[in-house]
């Protein structure tokens, strides 16, 4: 069954101010004097993460699942709770458990969401694709999976298929980030006169224009054109707005792109280099990595490697998990 809904009348009658750590507490205590139950082990388990303690979360979700094996909120979080802490291959066993305890009739989209996140974050990007496609499939799509979508679709060249589901989220729903996603996109994948027509009004309404800067350079630089003075005016905004010991990891990236372009590769790896210490997610550094290395994406083989994908996964097959 599912975990339940509301636990115990006394815990729940917690005060509204208490934080993470006293409803651990408090929790823990009710546990005590009342013995354990999945409902507890799940909101203690919430808690937990909320504190940003994963190890203990996933404990309390594992120990909520072998007293009721088939409780979808806890298959869930632990699969949420074992990507964050990049352990890949038990995240897929929790979502792989959740899609086969689903009813026929339950939206699936989100734990196919789940499981195509766990795929990119392990370097999987095709069976991603494969995932994001279910999702879309069978549920009403939020901005954010466009997205995700379009990041592992640029990273493995797939521009058109980029491009065309990002002018679906933005005609659905109108964000202003799908928009600004779209016009990468169009650069990356040639379209530099539309990408241009849509970058200079936001040019002249932004107050900070570095990043709008940095686009119309990219795309100015595709058709042959001079983009010296976007780059180094840009680079001046980006110097002033970066400090010696804090900055925005995506103002750092910029910079480093911005570096690259201007023919200065050292400085722009030592900026890759300090996006990686400060923790920038893989999904934020290729098109500087790609600027430095003067790597191409899209081959051949890796449009293969996603045709293959979508294929064996056409019908997946789901193992049982022991909880």
């Amino acid at each position: 069954m599912r975990i339940i809904l509301a636990v115990l009348l006394s815990v729940s009658a917690a005060s509204a101010h208490d934080g993470p750590e006293d409803r651990v507490r408090q929790l823990t205590f009710e546990m005590a004097r009342t013995g354990n139950s999945p409902a507890l082990f799940f909101e203690r388990a919430t808690e937990y993460r909320a504190m940003g303690d994963l190890e203990n979360a996933a404990v309390d979700l594992q120990n909520a699942l072998h007293m009721d094996g088939r409780a979808l909120d806890a298959l869930k979080a632990l699969a949420q709770t074992r990507l964050e802490q990049q352990q890949f291959a038990a995240a897929l066993k929790a979502v792989n458990r959740g899609i086969e305890l689903l009813p026929a009739e339950a939206q699936q989209g989100n734990w196919f969401f789940i499981r195509a996140e766990i795929y990119e974050a392990s370097g999987r990007n095709a069976d991603a694709l494969a995932d994001f496609a279910r999702a879309f499939a069978s549920s009403n799509a939020p901005p954010e999976w466009y997205l995700e979508r379009a990041q592992v679709q640029s990273r493995l060249g797939l521009f058109e298929e980029c491009i065309a589901g990002l002018r679906e989220g933005v005609r659905e729903s109108g964000s202003a980030v799908l928009e600004e996603e779209l016009i990468e996109a169009l650069i990356d994948g040639g379209h530099f006169t539309e990408a241009l027509k849509r970058i200079e009004p936001n040019l002249k309404e932004a107050r900070l224009k570095s990043s709008w800067l940095l686009r119309r350079a990219r795309a100015r630089i595709g058709l042959g054109k001079s983009s010296k003075k976007d780059l180094i005016t840009a680079l001046k905004e980006l110097n002033e707005r970066i400090s010696a010991r804090t900055a925005e990891v995506t103002l750092i990236i910029e910079r480093g792109m911005v570096l690259g372009l201007l023919n200065n590769p050292p400085a722009a790896h030592a900026d890759l280099e300090r996006a990686i210490s400060l923790g920038a997610e893989p999904s934020l550094l290729w098109r500087l990595r790609r600027i430095i290395d003067g790597d191409s994406s899209g081959t051949p083989a890796q449009r293969a490697d996603y045709q293959s994908a979508i294929q064996r996964t056409a019908s997946p097959r789901y193992r049982s998990a022991d909880w």
